[in-house]
Parts: structure tokens; C-alpha cells; sequence
């Protein structure tokens, strides 16, 4: 059974397979105390998942068993919309002088001039 370790864009961070007839498990830590464990979660290869903590530092209580639930967003769609990142100030320049000559020379499709207008405007606005 593999397992898809994803964000909340439903982009892949890892993959974790489980062996045959077997578990594996995963923790969650923190970076800056990695003696401290978040939780864990042992993967099955049936499908199934027990996700657990350690509340007295030696005793892992489970707090979840799921075979999952469906995902409203479907496998594709991100759960919430990507970001979109900035443009630097080179970006900028370089896409201004790209649309500039292309409204001088003529070379955008039909219909596509005042969009570019209109662009070139808010880019030199900034």
C-alpha cells in the first residue's frame, strides 16, 4: 500500500509505502526539539491507519482508526486555492519590456492588445 504524504494544495511531499501484511510508522516532530514527538501514525497495508501520541512519554495511546473518508476536493483539485507568488522587480521589468514590443511590432493574436495594454499599465503602476 503506498501512502501520498501531502500540503493542503494537495501537492505531494513524500510517499511512504507500507510492506505487505505489515505497518510502517511516521512520526511528527518538531525541527528546533526533535526529542519531542507531535504524534505518530502506523500506516497499514490494508488501507487502515492508527494515528497515536505518547501522553506520558512511554505508553502510545491511539486517538484515531480510519480507513479515510472521502475528500470532498477530490484527488486534484487543491483544498485551498495555490499562492501566487509576488513579482520581483525583475520580473516586472522583463515582462514590461516583453509586452511593450509586442504592442509596438503588432505580434499579439487578435484581440489581445487591450489585454496587454491594460497589463503594461498595471505593471508600470507599481
Amino acid at each position: 500500500m503506498l501512502y501520498l504524504i501531502t500540503d493542503d494544495y494537495n501537492r505531494v511531499l513524500t510517499t511512504v509505502a507500507a510492506p505487505d501484511d505489515d505497518a510502517v510508522s511516521i512520526a511528527v516532530e518538531r525541527a528546533d526539539k526533535p526529542d519531542l514527538c507531535l504524534f505518530s501514525a502506523d500506516l497499514y497495508s490494508d488501507g487502515s491507519v492508527h494515528v497515536g501520541h505518547w501522553p506520558d512519554g512511554e505508553d502510545w495511546e491511539r486517538v484515531l482508526t480510519t480507513h479515510g473518508v472521502p475528500n470532498a476536493y477530490g484527488s486534484n483539485t487543491p483544498a485551498r486555492p495555490a499562492p501566487v507568488p509576488p513579482l520581483d522587480t525583475q520580473d516586472a521589468v522583463l515582462i514590461t519590456c516583453l509586452l511593450q514590443a509586442a504592442i509596438d511590432q503588432h505580434t499579439l493574436p487578435d484581440g489581445q492588445h487591450e489585454r496587454a495594454a491594460h497589463l503594461l499599465r498595471r505593471l508600470t503602476a507599481r
